[in-house]
């Protein structure tokens, strides 16, 4: 099941629901997670992205850590139903070695 579009109800809940004041990407996924935990899924699939594509001759692009510990934020947010298990993959777009 996938979440709603982001709408004025699901941004006021992740709003509130954010434990500090992350950017607004961040504070709209409280509130997606949060529409999907009150529709009763079972899992909640938020993958921890280390890193992103980048050119070739780059070293590589990392997220900021907001979005880096995003899974972890959301599975402890305060207001949080911990009745369904959050599926937390590592994924790597690119993993570069710099020279």
């Amino acid at each position: 099941m996938l979440s709603a579009v982001t709408d004025a109800r699901i941004s006021a809940v992740g709003i509130e629901m954010a434990v500090a004041q992350p950017c607004y990407p961040v504070q709209a996924a409280h509130g997606h997670v949060q529409a999907l935990l009150e529709a009763g899924v079972d899992y909640v699939l938020v993958p921890n992205m280390a890193d992103a594509e980048a050119a070739a001759e780059s070293c590589g692009s990392h997220y900021c850590p907001w979005n880096q510990t995003l899974p972890w934020v959301l599975r402890s947010a305060p207001r949080s139903n911990r009745t369904a298990q959050f599926l937390i993959p590592t994924l790597h777009f690119q993993l570069v070695r710099c020279r």
